[in-house]
This record gives C-alpha cells, sequence and structure tokens, in this order.
C-alpha cells in the first residue's frame, strides 16, 4: 500500500444479507412502553412471558428461539440481520394458538412479520 492509500476490505457476507423483524402481536402481551401507563396488569405479564417466538433458516435449522417478548428499543420486537433465503417464523401462544409466516427475505430488503394471535 502507498503512502495516502487505505485497504478496504468489503464483508461480501453483509453486503448481501437482508433485515428481519419479528413483532409478536396479540392484545394480551405486554405493550410497548408507549402504551404504559403503571404497571402491566399481571395476567397480561405471565402470558407474554409465556409466549415463543422461533424462526427457521432455508435449510429447516431453528436459528432464533425466544419465550417471552424483551422490550428492545421500546418495543416487543427483534431485528435479525439475515443472508437472503425463505425463512419460517412461528409465534405459540400459552393458550395452544400458534401462528405461522413465510417470508422470503431478499438482498438489501427489510421486512417485517407480524404475528397476530387468536
Amino acid at each position: 500500500m502507498r503512502d495516502g492509500e487505505t485497504d478496504v476490505r468489503l464483508d461480501l457476507t453483509l453486503a448481501a444479507a437482508g433485515i428481519l423483524a419479528l413483532v409478536p402481536s396479540d392484545e394480551r402481551l405486554p405493550p410497548a412502553p408507549w402504551d404504559v401507563k403503571g404497571p402491566i396488569p399481571d395476567a397480561q405479564a405471565k402470558f407474554g412471558a409465556a409466549t415463543r417466538v422461533t424462526l427457521r433458516g432455508p435449510d429447516g435449522a431453528v436459528i432464533f428461539d425466544r419465550t417471552g417478548p424483551t422490550r428492545n428499543g421500546g418495543s416487543n420486537d427483534w431485528i435479525l440481520t439475515l443472508l437472503p433465503g425463505n425463512y419460517v417464523a412461528r409465534m405459540d401462544l400459552p393458550d395452544g394458538t400458534r401462528a405461522e409466516q413465510t417470508v422470503d427475505l431478499a438482498a438489501g430488503a427489510q421486512e417485517t412479520v407480524t404475528f397476530a394471535g387468536r
């Protein structure tokens, strides 16, 4: 390298990635902070803590598995940077209800999977 030159290395994996947001949605889940006036009711908090979100990759392997929505940046969601491909996202509610969606994530795209319980 000569004086004044910079070595730039590109990570092609990140360049080809897309963004997938998983947003659990059910009126019984704890609300995001801007909806809270006082403490979350116990029954609602327990319901949210027992809710499970799973994401399977193009090969069928589980790449995300979380119980209990957490407040991330002011909402009950997860933001994942992933390679392009078909993903299957699932939300299992403690009452046995299951919501499942397939998403085809393209390179550089931003997709949101909003689950609706019931």
